[in-house]
């Protein structure tokens, strides 16, 4: 099964009415869901989470995104809006790449913009 795995802080807050009684902050964990992470191409990593992950940690906050599950929802979100955006071939370590620029940002896709699947995504 794949998974990608992030660790997050849980915020709780109890509350009576209006009034806060308590609050804590607890470790928590979460698995990216299977839609977002079945998007990704492993590329030149061992697995799709392994290259989602690097992704994230090298673009995440360049597209304006905190965690793992906006950054790939986000990626998602702009490969089904590519209408009008550029394209040019991207010579890598994987084959029939291709990169779609719009709006000062770019996703690289193996395959068609339709059915491929996500190599990177980041601004421009």
């Amino acid at each position: 099964m794949k998974k990608c795995h992030e660790d997050i802080s849980v915020y709780t807050v109890a509350a009576d009415g209006g009034d806060s009684i308590s609050s804590s902050t607890t470790n928590g964990s979460r698995d990216i869901p299977s839609d977002l992470l079945n998007m990704w191409h492993r590329g030149s990593f061992s697995s799709a989470s392994a290259s989602l992950n690097y992704h994230f940690g090298k673009h995440g906050s360049g597209v304006g995104t905190s965690n793992i599950v906006s950054y790939a929802q986000s990626a998602k979100n702009f490969k089904s809006n590519l209408s009008g955006a550029k394209s040019s071939k991207v010579n890598g370590s994987t084959p029939n790449v291709t990169r779609w620029k719009k709006n000062g940002k770019y996703i690289d896709i193996c395959g068609s913009k339709n059915i491929g699947k996500i190599i990177s995504y980041d601004r421009q």
